[in-house]
């Protein structure tokens, strides 16, 4: 078994502009080989954020035992308990960044080799968001046929057009390109 790599995501502490909001779609896409259904299960993700989290948001699950033990105890049920109470801890607030808290240019004395890691961080979110817009898709037959062919579908654009294609194709409606 490979190790996992959490560079992109990092520890969570909630301190220092650091919103759940943000973090989780880069800790999912750590975990993207663990997917099933567009989900990553609750056995697979919890203990991940258990050991990923550090200061605030550590004392945080330290302080209530209600809230560590739905992560020492994953299920469908407590994944969704806990990310609730987690996103409710840890609210995103406006910081001046773009949405998502992505930075979109270079800093004084960063080089630009930093500033390209920078752009590749920023990518995963922003793939991670397409992943994650399929997997929230109500129909279906539209979610699982997209999800076929999401490593054609790069932008949000792609997605919600071949969506709308699958849809149409559905209702016997003829497709100009």
């Amino acid at each position: 078994m490979t190790e996992l790599d959490f560079s992109y995501c990092g520890k969570f502490s909630g301190e220092n502009g650091q919103f759940v909001n943000h973090w989780l779609p880069m800790l999912e896409w750590a975990l993207r080989r663990y997917k099933v259904d567009g989900e990553v299960s609750p056995e697979i993700l919890l203990p991940a954020i258990n050991i990923l989290l550090i200061g605030q948001a550590e004392e945080w699950v330290q302080q209530n035992p209600a809230i560590a033990e739905l992560l020492e105890n994953p299920t469908v049920d407590s994944k969704k308990t806990f990310l609730e109470a987690f996103r409710k801890q840890f609210p995103q607030r406006f910081t001046g960044l773009y949405p998502g808290g992505l930075r979109l240019s270079q800093r004084k004395q960063e080089t630009l080799a930093d500033y390209y890691q920078t752009g590749l961080k920023n990518s995963l979110v922003l793939d991670a968001f397409v992943d994650n817009w399929i997997h929230g898709i109500a129909k279906a037959g539209t979610r699982s046929r997209l999800t076929e062919v999401k490593s054609e579908l790069t932008t949000l654009k792609k997605a919600y057009q071949m969506a709308v294609d699958i849809e149409k194709a559905e209702k016997g409606i003829e497709i100009h390109s």
